[in-house]
């Protein structure tokens, strides 16, 4: 990757990007093992279709979620999360109506 991390920036692994970076990795990562989990169900996923789908390598994804049984949750969660905070939204939106 040609990044401000490999330039020596703030971007760097330990800097503020760095961290970043990785974050938008994982977030990736639950996106696109949320997708292949739907398509394709539990037994049939693929850690390589997952990482794939992300568009990272595939030992990227075990540095992030050690095996699929933890990536399967964190990718539940990750999505029941999202949807709670829309819901949440929208139900904030009509408070504001009232």
């Amino acid at each position: 990757m040609s990044s401000a991390a490999s330039s020596g920036g703030s971007g760097g692994p330990g800097g503020p990007g760095g961290a970043r970076k990785r974050a938008d990795k994982r977030q990736a990562i639950l996106e696109a093992a949320f997708t292949v989990f739907a398509r394709r169900g539990y037994a049939q996923a693929c850690v390589q279709e997952i990482a794939q789908e992300a568009r990272v390598a595939k030992p990227t994804v075990y540095s992030h979620l050690n095996d699929k049984e933890t990536l399967f949750r964190h990718a539940l969660e990750a999505a029941a999360d999202a949807l709670a905070a829309e819901n949440l939204a929208a139900v904030e939106r009509l408070r504001d109506l009232a």
